[in-house]
């Protein structure tokens, strides 16, 4: 998904700053999910543990991040919007892990 968005070939000065703002967004929820799973595991042996359980309890927003790249994928050259709406999907689950406690994913 970060390729396809440095791929992203801008035909405006507006285009450009969207390209720019979809790579900021995309680091920062990268950030948020990984910290999510690592604050939920809370020592290093439960990492593995955490990460499965996370998929668990967000199976149904995964599968739909994933569907958004997969319909990506399948497009020669994709809009601007098709990354807006990914990348908010992906929002809804970095801010999802971000807000459970600890004693939600791990038991």
């Amino acid at each position: 998904f970060g390729e396809a968005i440095a791929n992203l070939q801008p035909s405006s000065h507006w285009q450009a700053l969207a390209r720019e703002s979809f790579r900021e967004d995309l680091e920062w929820q990268q950030r948020a999910l990984t910290t999510g799973v690592l604050i939920s595991a809370e020592k290093a042996e439960n990492i593995p543990e955490s990460v499965q359980l996370w998929e668990q309890k967000y199976q149904s927003m995964i599968e739909r991040w994933n569907s958004m790249l997969a319909e990506l994928k399948g497009v020669r050259e994709p809009e601007y919007a098709m990354f807006s709406v990914a990348l908010r999907e992906l929002l809804d689950l970095a801010q999802a892990t971000m807000h459970q406690t600890p004693e939600a994913v791990i038991h």
